[in-house]
């Protein structure tokens, strides 16, 4: 069964994807990654308290509209629900410049430790939960003092690089 809903508005201040400037800081509005944990927790039988968070994230995903409404003043704004590397490449090529993501700062964040302990006791590297993991319905915005994790800037260039990682994992596929 296939179920797909189209909802038509119309605002006057849009904020697109093709908005970010260099200069801007990016922002997350969480770590991505815990559906990703999920899924790998419901294949690898893993029940544990610890996982629960991350089975939840996958089974039944939530979005914080909330904290949307916190990102008004963005200059580029997208869902990452197609996973932070497939999503943050978008707005870098609609915006003709490069994203410069910092693991160390995604990794300084709280949420990041739980979900590296998932990933360790998975077998899996932390990284390719958050890079290229998907389903994660958080929001990726570039702009200045915006609220959530800062996690890199938009700098002259084109499409994305992740200070600290070697080699890109696999991105995420729906099906």
């Amino acid at each position: 069964i296939t179920l797909a809903i189209t909802a038509v508005g119309y605002t006057s201040a849009p904020i697109l994807r093709s908005g970010a400037q260099v200069g801007d800081s990016i922002y997350l509005s969480g770590i991505p990654g815990y559906s990703a944990a999920g899924h790998a927790a419901l294949i690898l039988g893993k029940s544990e308290k610890k996982f629960e968070r991350a089975i939840r994230s996958f089974q039944a995903p939530d979005v914080d509209y909330e904290k949307g409404k916190l990102l008004w003043s963005a200059n580029s704004l997208c869902d990452i629900s197609d996973g932070l590397s497939t999503q943050a490449e978008q707005m870098a090529v609609a915006s003709s410049v490069k994203f410069q993501l910092d693991l160390d700062q995604i990794s300084a964040d709280g949420e990041f430790q739980l979900l590296d302990l998932l990933a360790k006791e998975c077998g899996i590297s932390v990284w390719q939960w958050i890079v290229a993991g998907g389903e994660d319905h958080l929001y990726l915005a570039t702009g200045k003092d915006l609220p959530g994790i800062n996690v890199g800037t938009v700098i002259v260039g084109s499409g994305v690089e992740f200070v600290g990682l070697a080699e890109l994992p696999k991105k995420f596929e729906h099906f």
